[in-house]
């Protein structure tokens, strides 16, 4: 567990430093190698923390409790999923509230009707795909082992939600190079560098 609750942890951190870095922009410590050590070993401390339950229940001798089950879908899924929920709630409110500043004031008299710009919708649209990529991939895979606990699901169930949540976390990562413009230059530049050396 202390691997596997890595991708859901470092969508949280992920999220965390990608909220920090946008609402607090101003804050010089947000834009240092310090604060990227910080958030990557929180997450591989969390890691380890989250998975002392999982190894104390492999010792146990009642192997077939449903707890252990129910603990590993809250935090797997429902607690990752609130707070980078919470997390692109807040960068989306301040890229929000960033555009209705830098939006020209009209007549003062008139009551001013606040249109939302194509930058705000398509930040809503890739923080609803990625959180729905991520809970819809994973939640059955975590699920599936609780409703076993009361009736019997067959092993085909298991191996397709594997494939599933696979399929779910490659897509995101390629979302994420997709997404980060400056990285998809660079990646761009080291291909191009690469082909002219041959």
């Amino acid at each position: 567990m202390i691997f596997t609750i890595q991708v859901p942890c470092s969508f949280v951190a992920v999220s965390i430093h990608r909220c920090c870095s946008i609402v607090y922009y101003t804050k010089s410590f947000f834009k240092t190698k310090q604060w990227i050590i910080l958030c990557i070993g929180s997450q591989w401390l969390l890691g380890f923390i989250l998975s002392i339950p999982d190894f104390i229940r492999i010792h146990m001798s009642n192997g077939d409790a449903l707890w252990p089950k129910v603990y590993v879908l809250v935090n797997m899924m429902i607690i990752p999923s609130i707070i980078y929920f919470v997390t692109n709630i807040l960068i989306y409110y301040h890229v929000r509230s960033s555009s209705r500043r830098i939006q020209p004031q009209t007549n003062i008299h008139n009551i001013q009707q606040i249109k939302i710009s194509h930058r705000d919708i398509y930040l809503l649209r890739h923080m609803i795909l990625m959180f729905c990529i991520f809970v819809a991939g994973w939640a059955p895979i975590y699920i599936l082992p609780i409703i076993n606990h009361f009736t019997y699901i067959n092993l085909l169930a298991y191996g397709i939600s594997t494939i599933w949540c696979e399929l779910a976390l490659l897509i995101n990562i390629l979302d994420l190079f997709l997404y980060n413009h400056k990285l998809r230059k660079y990646l761009k530049s080291i291909c191009l560098e690469c082909f002219t050396k041959l």
